[in-house]
């Protein structure tokens, strides 16, 4: 994602708003996106469907793993989210195990960071 924004021309500063729905690769494109993900300001949609994850090989970890790192929010966008609608993003691998094993599968999820949680006091 970072060579094609760079390749792009977008300017970061003005970015908003990604989406990411890449059919089990979304490992792959937060990897490649250190410097897309360093910009706070930036919300992004991405999908979370375990079962494609783990047909490229990964798991439900290596997905969260670098939203925790980057995000401090989190909404469950599914129609079978329960709970909170705003959490944490410490709370999403107890929020999304309905993902593992149920019906439904899938979900997508928001993630942002909210700028008075990171502001020192």
């Amino acid at each position: 994602l970072d060579t094609w924004v760079e390749r792009a021309a977008i300017d970061l500063e003005q970015l908003a708003f990604v989406k990411v729905d890449a059919q089990g690769s979304e490992v792959h494109v937060l990897r490649g996106a250190s410097r897309v993900l360093a910009r706070r300001h930036v919300a992004w949609q991405i999908e979370v469907d375990l079962k494609l994850l783990g047909s490229r090989g990964f798991t439900a970890d290596d997905l969260y793993a670098p939203l925790r790192q980057h995000f401090s929010h989190f909404i469950d966008l599914g129609h079978h989210a329960s709970g909170e609608r705003l959490r944490r993003i410490d709370e999403i691998n107890d929020a999304l195990q309905y993902v593992t094993g149920g019906s439904e599968g899938r979900t997508d999820v928001l993630v942002f960071t909210l700028e008075s949680v990171t502001e020192s006091p």
